[in-house]
């Protein structure tokens, strides 16, 4: 007897996963005479995250944005847009992606002109609406004031609005946020973060070890000398940012002993100005003190601290350099 076939569900096509990283770099490697060296470098941009890239100057910042936005190749390594590292698939990733790096805009046209006209390359249906929409996101007054006549700061807005064109799916800031006022910034910062969280905007954002950052951010990366020193999320950072213990001395290489015999601590760095930084943790300001007095070391400073993030970074670059 013939069984009849079991009736069921009709088995759904498995959906495709979307990929975890808008950008991946892995092992990308360049050699130049006239610009920063990069040093197999891997960067990890989530989709839909903010990620700071953060670093000193001529770390290689830039650098790496050449290659990302392309065309120029990289001489080893490889770049990833969502998932993908073909050429084809770069040229379209790269027609999704908004870039700010500087002005570059014609001066003798006003602001409105200028994004009217990037529009119409861009393709963009409706190029005039697009350019007042992106002018009214970025808080821009004023656009049809000639681009010769706008202070740096306000080319800067402009540039910033310029990369928004076309509602790109990747955002690439290069210091994008220097030199404005801090009702810009805010203004902007606002704008940026609501697109991230309501169009899932992924954004790089770089910027110099020694300025304010000035956006929210999910996820970092530290680099310098052309290297990935770290990348961690936000809560990482947070956690890794604990409070810590700052003391100074005159004989700082009995306190180090003292540190390291008495105390077990080796988990310490030594500043420029020669000051010692112990991770707080289980430790008290009130103990490294007394055993400081019991070894007859005077102590010309002592404070507990939280660190922020641009300390963070430099600590963390100054405790490589000694251990080089």
């Amino acid at each position: 007897m013939l069984k009849m076939k079991e009736r069921g569900k009709v088995k759904q096509p498995a959906k495709e996963q979307k990929p975890a990283y808008a950008i991946e770099l892995r092992g990308v490697s360049a050699r130049r005479s006239d610009a920063p060296s990069l040093h197999s470098v891997d960067l990890h941009l989530p989709a839909g995250a903010v990620y700071l890239l953060i670093g000193p100057k001529d770390a290689g910042k830039r650098e790496l944005l050449k290659y990302i936005i392309g065309p120029e190749a990289p001489d080893a390594g490889e770049i990833y847009f969502f998932g993908k590292s073909s050429a084809k698939a770069k040229q379209a990733a790269r027609e999704r992606l908004g870039f700010f790096l500087g002005g570059g805009f014609y001066p003798y046209l006003s602001a409105y002109q200028n994004l009217h006209y990037l529009a119409l390359m861009k393709g963009i249906v409706r190029p005039g609406k697009e350019a007042r929409r992106v002018l009214r996101l970025c808080a821009f007054e004023g656009a049809d004031r000639r681009c010769s006549n706008l202070p740096e700061a306000e080319i800067k807005q402009l540039g910033l609005a310029a990369a928004l064109l076309g509602r790109p799916e990747i955002l690439i800031l290069d210091e994008a946020l220097s030199m404005l006022d801090l009702a810009s910034v805010e203004k902007i910062r606002a704008a940026l973060q609501e697109l991230n969280r309501s169009e899932s905007l992924s954004i790089l954002l770089t910027r110099n070890l020694y300025t304010q950052i000035g956006l929210k951010f999910t996820h970092i990366g530290l680099i310098d000398r052309g290297r990935m020193v770290f990348e961690m999320s936000a809560e990482s950072l947070r956690k890794a940012c604990r409070s810590e213990i700052i003391f100074k001395t005159a004989r700082n290489p009995l306190a180090v002993w003292v540190l390291e015999e008495k105390l077990n601590i080796h988990d310490y760095t030594i500043d420029g100005q020669q000051r010692i930084h112990v991770p707080a943790q289980d430790m008290r300001p009130e103990i490294i003190g007394g055993a400081m007095q019991d070894a007859g070391i005077r102590i010309d400073l002592l404070y507990e601290s939280e660190m922020n993030i641009h300390d963070f970074c430099r600590q963390f670059l100054e405790s490589r350099k000694q251990h080089a």
